[in-house]
C-alpha cells in the first residue's frame, strides 16, 4: 500500500486508545477513509510500534522509580530511624524480594528456552 498521508495520525490516535471514528475526525480524513486504512498491515505495523515505544518508555520510567523506591526502603532501615518504621521497611524488603526473584529467574529461564529452540543464524 502507498503511503497514506493520514497513517501517522490515524495510527497514533489510534495506539492512544481513540476509536477509528475519532482518529479519523483528529486526522481530517473520512472515517470510511480511516477504516480502510486500519485494515492494512502497514497500519497495524506503525500502532504496534507506537505502542511498543511507549511501553518501553513507561518501563524505562517504572525501572528509575523502583530503584528509588528499593533505596528508600533501605535508607529506612537506619538507626536514626524509628523501630516501627524500620520493622515496616525490613517486611516489605523480605516479601518483596521473593518475587522479584522468581521473576529474574523466569526470565532467565525462558531466554535460555527460546535461544534453544530459536538460535541466532551467525551474519
Amino acid at each position: 500500500m502507498k503511503k497514506n498521508r493520514f497513517l501517522q495520525i490515524l495510527a497514533t490516535s489510534v495506539a492512544a486508545g481513540s476509536s477509528i471514528r475519532d482518529a479519523a475526525k483528529m486526522a481530517g480524513c473520512s472515517e470510511s477513509s480511516a477504516y480502510a486504512l486500519s485494515g492494512s498491515d502497514e497500519f497495524r505495523a506503525e500502532v504496534a510500534r507506537i505502542r511498543d515505544a511507549a511501553l518501553t518508555q513507561a518501563v524505562g520510567k517504572l525501572s528509575d522509580a523502583a530503584v528509588k523506591a528499593a533505596t528508600t526502603l533501605v535508607e529506612l532501615l537506619g538507626p536514626d530511624n524509628e523501630a516501627k518504621d524500620r520493622l515496616t521497611a525490613a517486611r516489605l524488603i523480605l516479601s518483596n524480594l521473593g518475587p522479584v526473584t522468581d521473576l529474574g529467574e523466569l526470565r532467565d529461564r525462558i531466554s535460555k528456552i527460546e535461544s534453544q529452540q530459536f538460535p541466532r543464524v551467525a551474519q
